[in-house]
């Protein structure tokens, strides 16, 4: 008869999550001061302060990350308890939001050097040097 090793005599152990419930408060916490807060107040300052300027896409990014932070806060939002089980379509709701967020924030980070480029493109007249243009 073999010998079993120790990893696999302690699978019904090593299946059992951790309690990890004792780090929901400071990840909301960071998740509140900082999208709820911090990023606001950055975004107002932004928009309203007459000597401070900055392109579009800086603010569009910060917006993007305001809305990503609310999106992780959904349950925090609704109301119910840490130890007890949220709705289904509220989980579901914010699953699809936090999934959603990974892709906004690439085509938010890429579309300002892509219209910067088409910008150069077309101002260049670059595209009227193609056959088959006109320009």
């Amino acid at each position: 008869m073999q010998d079993i090793p120790h990893s696999t005599r302690s699978l019904a152990s090593a299946n059992q999550s951790p309690d990890m419930s004792y780090l929901i408060p400071p990840y909301l916490a960071l998740y509140i001061s900082g999208g709820h807060i911090g990023l606001p107040i950055l975004v107002g300052t932004l928009l309203f302060s007459k000597r401070i300027r900055r392109p579009p896409a800086v603010t569009n990014m910060l917006i993007t990350w305001i809305l990503e932070s609310i999106s992780y806060c959904l349950v925090l939002y609704t109301g119910p308890t840490i130890r007890q089980h949220p709705p289904f379509t509220l989980c579901l709701l914010q699953a699809a939001f936090v999934h959603a967020a990974p892709p906004t924030q690439i085509i938010t980070h890429s579309s300002d050097p892509l219209s910067q480029c088409s910008q150069w493109y077309f101002k260049s007249g670059v595209s009227s040097n193609h056959p088959g243009t006109r320009g």
